[in-house]
């Protein structure tokens, strides 16, 4: 058989590079499944200014096709000619700039995915021109607003451990130092709402205390926010009131008072949701009923779409060019293509996951308890790796019939048995809460009772695995629950 002039060590070496970029794809792609709609969307217009093959669609500039600078920002960008461009090709690839980097226009791509609704990134952002700053905290601040979440808070609380990368990536991306992005993060807070912008519940709660002002406890909620909104969650109420100096009986008083500040200040943009820990979040995935069978869909309005620029594969036809600089041209449009695919695919995986998750889980839909499900099995009627699955779930909620949650939740290991076959983990230790949240705080319920509750319900647990999820649920024991008169 004719090899066609192909020795055996080329054949491989195409092969080998034929892998290494499915690779590299499929990178990509994993790396989008695994962002949230918010995060995707900075990634998006972070990779789009350094490349300049790409254009973008709908909620963005519809580049190029503008007769001015005004109507279009990049217009001008591949109509000239010289030194200019190739200048601009030189800087290669992965250390891209833009083209005649003028400010304005870097924010305008920071707002390219903006809709017809003032979101809070809109308000916030608003609000830098008016602040008194500078322009390079400026500049920043408008970074900065693309990483707060529609809650109001900063991407990554600073007491996780992905807070340290997200600043670094900032850093990198802004060339400010630590030191200045937490500063412009400060004058963030004060913008309207006030909180917005904060690394952790407490920075929020402080940055909204001018609320307070007329109140006769503002000493007392301040010195609460700083010190002990652990021990608050956890019910220690007379380490509580040992350190404010006051009684049990004004500690509701000051608890009050706590609660006319606001722990998720964006929320009057972001619209609210149905369970705790799930507040104020942006579902992607929409479930409705439609002819007996739950239905999943995917909301993809947030996220700039994006497609190659006809102008930049006309300007591959300059004979001016060197064909070093076309080959550099060639690896941006290779590079938008993947970008491009990867995105297209993104919405169908998750629509396919959720799809299962929602057959999986009718029961529940329809008012029952959760059944086990795990992410293999989804993954083996999907067709796809267990870990793209975990990827696709990770951040992401769901608006269903019973309220907003995170897909996770979906995702039980195990069960325990029922008088009427097999109830998940997750839904009896939903069932666990909701007897303590109903229970006499002055005469709280020991796990043995919270046991024998449940298998006169016909579930079958012993006081061992009440107590077990009961810490898994941080719910303290009946003795640190007990409110004393």
């Amino acid at each position: 058989m004719a090899d066609f002039g192909l020795s055996t060590g080329l054949l491989t070496s195409i092969k080998t590079v034929q892998e290494q970029k499915l690779t590299q794809q499929m990178r990509q792609a994993l790396e989008f499944l695994q962002m949230p709609d918010v995060t995707l969307g900075t990634e998006i217009r972070a990779i789009v200014q350094k490349n300049p093959a790409f254009e973008f669609l709908d909620g963005g500039y519809e580049v190029h096709e503008g007769k001015n600078a005004e109507q279009s920002p990049e217009t001008d960008e591949y109509e000239s000619t010289g030194d200019d461009f190739r200048d601009y090709l030189a800087s290669g690839l992965e250390n891209a700039t833009p083209y005649n980097p003028d400010d304005d226009k870097k924010r305008d791509f920071l707002l390219n995915s903006r809709t017809n609704t003032e979101t809070l990134q809109d308000h916030l952002l608003a609000q830098v021109g008016l602040a008194d700053m500078s322009d390079s905290d400026r500049a920043l601040a408008h970074t900065l607003i693309c990483y707060i979440r529609d809650s109001g808070m900063f991407w990554y609380d600073r007491n996780q451990p992905e807070f340290k990368g997200c600043i670094n990536e900032i850093r990198q991306t802004t060339g400010a130092s630590e030191e200045d992005i937490f500063r412009v993060l400060a004058t963030i807070r004060t913008f309207d709402p006030p909180g917005c912008g904060a690394t952790t519940a407490s920075e929020c709660l402080l940055a909204q205390m001018e609320k307070l002002d007329d109140s006769p406890w503002e000493n007392e909620v301040r010195k609460l926010i700083e010190s002990h909104l652990a021990d608050l969650a956890a019910g220690r109420t007379e380490q509580i009131c040992a350190d404010l100096g006051i009684t049990p009986e004004e500690l509701p008083k000051v608890v009050a008072e706590l609660r006319r500040l606001d722990g998720a200040p964006g929320r009057a943009f972001a619209g609210g949701a149905s369970l705790p820990g799930a507040e104020f979040v942006r579902p992607e995935v929409f479930v409705t009923k439609c002819d007996g069978r739950y239905v999943a869909t995917v909301e993809t309005r947030g996220i700039p779409r994006l497609r190659i620029s006809q102008k930049f594969e006309e300007k591959l036809m300059d004979p001016t060019l060197s064909q070093a600089e076309k080959a550099l041209m060639r690896t941006y449009i290779a590079k938008a293509r993947e970008i491009i695919g990867a995105l297209e695919r993104r919405p169908e995986t998750i629509r396919m996951i959720a799809q299962e998750i929602c057959d999986a889980q009718s029961q529940y839909l329809d008012g029952g308890e959760l059944v086990p499900l795990t992410m293999v099995s989804v993954a083996k009627k999907v067709g796809i790796d267990e870990s793209t699955v975990s990827r696709t779930v990770s951040e992401k909620y769901m608006s269903t019939p019973r309220g907003t949650m995170p897909m996770r939740r979906f995702f039980t290991t195990g069960g325990i048995m029922t008088g009427s076959g097999v109830v998940s983990n997750a839904a009896v230790k939903d069932r666990i809460k909701a007897i303590v949240a109903a229970e006499n705080i002055a005469n709280p319920l020991s796990d043995q009772k919270i046991a024998e509750i449940l298998v006169a319900e016909g579930v079958q647990v012993a006081r061992r695995t009440v107590a077990k999820y009961r810490d898994e649920l941080k719910i303290p024991g009946a003795k640190d629950r007990k409110v004393r008169s």
